[in-house]
């Protein structure tokens, strides 16, 4: 791949732009001294950029940026106060390009440079003091995806500090609410490092803030909404699970009687029922998850409709170019407009699969997988179209459909086709969680073909992921063990009954833990486990152990059944064939 942007790299890409590569390469070719001005070739460097980055080109954007960043920081040295923000901008934008790739390692000196470059500027730059804390945030994040927990949880506690410390009178964010966004980041951390408690009381003095803000900002109703969904999270990670769930119906409540019946609001109020959903889901609250998604995707399919009747309306101006009235308003550059109108359309439509997605898996948590089937199948066929437009924004989106798909198919007995999807899915699925998520579900399908050689392939990938994903992110512990029982159902499908029983036990320790600090999210996962493990021991000819199993995943299952008898008939028939 070539190491800078050229002119070939660059029309390749965006047509219009062979002005600006001509000037580049001229200016790469010219002593500074004959520049126009000390910044011309990094501030056209970083135009082109921007405008591959528009283009979905992230990879060569950044190409732009490896080039003009040294060239602004050489500025910076020579000029500080002339050249500051210029670099305090440009390292924002390649932060965030390189988090969008995933590549948080190159991301996290840069995020540090952008902080302490940001905060340079607030004594002189009106957003200097929000965008410093915005880079802080990102540094915070950014150890935590690499799995450096401790040093996210120091940096969290030194954006509180910089909140602290911030001008009474500076412009942005009021101080004290800088200092709540603070104390919010560094609630996150102390969750990851498994503190719940301290989590929980700071949660509360900012749900308390918020609430009793004598100076109200525009958005206060999304601020206090925002706020009791992450005190909602708090709660359950307490096992305070009917607060919990008093929380999240707020959430949507407040944000309902804030949104206008039509526009943006109603897009809100559609996000939050979705997310609200997952949630619901780990509190066991199954019905009223499956109610909030079908009533998220009653919201956004309007949503889809009136942004496909705006690209129509558009599309029928732009076919009457002689029309007096559109001859005014359209520019020459027709194809960028039509890019602009496909992007102004995609974007409901990707949030209508996100949701149509919560919805088929809450149908298939209830048992009614011909439905889930429908509602997934509309998602994919719907990411797929809009995948040629901008590969990276969707092709994730479409892996998660494919891979979710693909369980369903199972469930289905239908092996073949959910072989298909989870095969699709790989190339699709980045190098994230993802990826593990649908080599598992490869291997259950392969599995069920009695194809376990391609299985054990699959799913000994997946475990290597997961294991790799864990160390960064705790959180993924519940896949991790989930991978591990499904590895061991192989094993033992193909006669490695050792492995098979070490799998599982350790799949089951797992869920195990998991469980004795969150029943209502991981007992259900725990059942599972131990049914498996009792299979793996029944196949290793351990009919003791195996009993044993089976008759703690009954125990877990039966009051659960008695609620949900559509969800839990087939796991009680499953564990009792063995038992």
């Amino acid at each position: 791949m070539t190491e800078r942007l050229t002119r070939t790299v660059v029309l390749s890409v965006v047509g219009g732009s062979g002005r600006l590569i001509d000037r580049i390469e001229a200016l790469r070719a010219a002593p500074h001294e004959a520049w126009e001005r000390p910044d011309e070739l990094p501030a056209t460097l970083r135009t082109v950029a921007d405008e591959l980055a528009g283009h979905g080109r992230p990879d060569l954007a950044l190409l732009g940026y490896t080039e003009l960043l040294p060239l602004y920081r050489q500025l910076v040295a020579a000029h500080p106060q002339l050249y500051r923000q210029s670099l305090a901008s440009a390292l924002t934008a390649a932060v965030r390009l390189l988090v969008q790739r995933e590549q948080w390692a190159e991301a996290l000196p840069l995020a540090e440079e952008a902080a302490e470059a940001w905060l340079g500027l607030v004594d002189t730059v009106d957003h200097a003091a929000d965008s410093a804390a915005d880079a802080a945030w990102r540094r915070t994040d950014l150890c935590g995806r690499l799995g450096r927990h401790e040093e996210a949880l120091a940096s969290a506690a030194a954006e509180v500090a910089q909140a602290q410390a911030r001008p009474e009178r500076s412009t942005g964010k009021e101080k004290a609410l800088a200092i709540a966004h603070a104390r919010g980041h560094y609630a996150d951390r102390l969750a990851a490092v498994g503190r719940y408690e301290e989590a929980l009381e700071i949660s509360t003095d900012n749900l308390r803030y918020h609430r009793t803000r004598s100076t109200p900002a525009a958005n206060a109703a999304t601020l206090v909404a925002l706020e009791i969904f992450a005190h909602g999270r708090r709660l359950a990670a307490c096992r305070r699970y009917d607060e919990a769930f008093e929380a999240y119906t707020e959430t949507v409540a407040v944000i309902r009687d804030d949104a206008p019946e039509h526009g943006s609001g109603r897009h809100d109020v559609g996000a939050v029922l979705n997310n609200v959903a997952g949630r619901l889901v780990e509190l066991g609250r199954h019905r009223e998850a499956l109610a909030a998604a079908e009533e998220a995707v009653a919201i956004m399919r309007d949503e889809v409709a009136t942004a496909r009747a705006k690209y129509r309306r558009n599309e029928a101006r732009l076919r009457r170019p002689d029309d007096d009235e559109s001859a005014d308003w359209l520019p020459r550059d027709w194809p960028s407009l039509r890019r602009m109108w496909r992007r102004a359309r995609r974007g409901p439509e990707l949030d209508l699969c996100r949701i149509l997605n919560t919805f088929g898996m809450r149908l298939h948590a209830v048992g009614r997988d011909d439905e889930a089937l429908r509602a997934l199948t509309e998602a994919v066929d719907l990411a797929h179209g809009n995948l040629t437009d901008d590969p990276p924004a969707v092709g994730p989106v479409l892996a998660v459909l494919l891979n979710n798909r693909s369980i369903v198919l199972s469930a289905l007995d239908r092996p073949e086709p959910a072989v298909q999807d989870a095969r699709r899915a790989v190339p699709l699925a980045g190098a994230g969680p993802i990826q593990a998520h649908t080599r598992t579900n490869l291997a259950i399908a392969l599995s069920t073909m009695n194809r376990h050689a391609a299985a054990l392939e699959a799913t000994s990938a997946a475990v290597e992921l997961l294991r790799r994903f864990f160390h960064a992110e705790p959180d993924l512990e519940g896949e991790l063990a989930d991978a591990l029982a499904e590895h061991s159902r192989v094993r033992s499908r193909r006669g490695e009954h050792d492995r098979a029983r070490e799998a599982a036990d350790e799949a089951v320790a797992r869920f195990r833990r998991l469980a004795g600090r969150d029943p209502a999210r991981y007992g259900d996962d725990l059942a599972r486990a131990l049914v498996l493990s009792a299979e793996a021991w029944a196949a290793a000819g351990e009919p003791e152990r195996a009993r044993t199993d089976a008759a703690e995943a009954t125990e877990l299952y039966r009051p659960r059944a008695a609620e949900y008898p559509e969800r839990y008939a087939r796991h009680l028939g499953r564990a009792g064939a063995v038992a």
